[in-house]
């Protein structure tokens, strides 16, 4: 309990932190909507685009490297904002390449779930008659949606995210052995599972109901401004939970201070 005190505690003192990650993601996603839609028919537009992707990409990865990285070394940067993302920009280039993996890893899990209705209806075609009289396809559906979202949204994210923070805040050396036994204490803390199971219900599915709720309106201006609503206060839930749980894994992942001198190297 003490750590999620803790790092809502940290959001808290860092509202500044908090409304970068309400209103910066957003903008990106505007900014990569706009650049999907520039024509290409002339080598300024490629140039451009070019330009303008590595600006959205780029700008992504330094407020979630800057903001991992402030949390990961409270007690160096709690006053001093910037200096956690001017240190983020020399893991960039390391921080993206995790996030590649990270999202390989999501779309082959989103890609299963996509097949979940096939893959039930061969699951329930293979088992016994007796079983089958028991078992239906909507409930094999269901089973598999749910092992699907759980590994989508909580499973690859709580291990995938520790590697995240020690690259975020130490570039390269985050997958050195110091790294690498920060990322294995945090996984294999139930704790840590457990506020990682508890942040998705308001960062996730609470989100994810809202947007799919279609309440009654009785003209087109209603329904308009039920959509913003909606998507307003979803995107206020997942920002917030987003941010709490990137303050969370700083809590998780502060590495021990050594004296002058001291190495924290590997063990003979």
């Amino acid at each position: 309990m003490n750590h999620l005190r803790d790092a809502v505690g940290a959001v808290w003192r860092t509202k500044k932190l908090w409304i970068l990650q309400l209103l910066v993601n957003p903008a990106l996603f505007v900014a990569a909507a706009l650049w999907l839609n520039i024509p290409e028919s002339h080598l300024w537009q490629l140039v451009l685009t070019l330009i303008m992707l590595v600006v959205i990409v780029a700008g992504w990865a330094w407020l979630q490297a800057g903001t991992l990285r402030y949390f990961a070394d409270l007690e160096e940067y709690e006053h001093l904002l910037g200096s956690a993302f001017s240190g983020a920009l020399q893991a960039i280039i390391p921080f993206l390449l995790w996030a590649g993996v990270l999202a390989a890893l999501m779309f082959g899990v989103g890609d299963l779930g996509a097949a979940t209705p096939r893959t039930a209806t061969y699951i329930r075609s293979m088992m016994p008659v007796g079983m089958r009289n028991h078992i239906s396809e909507s409930q094999l559906d269901w089973t598999f949606a749910v092992l699907t979202w759980v590994a989508f949204w909580i499973v690859i994210p709580a291990i995938m995210l520790p590697l995240g923070r020690e690259i975020a805040g130490h570039a390269w050396q985050g997958i050195d052995y110091e790294g690498r036994h920060q990322w294995s204490l945090t996984i294999r803390n139930g704790w840590y599972w457990l506020w990682i199971v508890v942040l998705a219900l308001p960062g996730v599915f609470l989100p994810q109901r809202l947007i799919a709720w279609l309440p009654h309106a009785t003209s087109v201006t209603g329904e308009t401004v039920s959509l913003v609503v909606r998507f307003a206060v979803a995107w206020l839930l997942a920002a917030t939970a987003w941010t709490v749980l990137t303050s969370l894994l700083g809590t998780y992942g502060r590495r021990p201070r050594h004296v002058d001198g001291d190495s924290p190297g590997e063990p003979a």
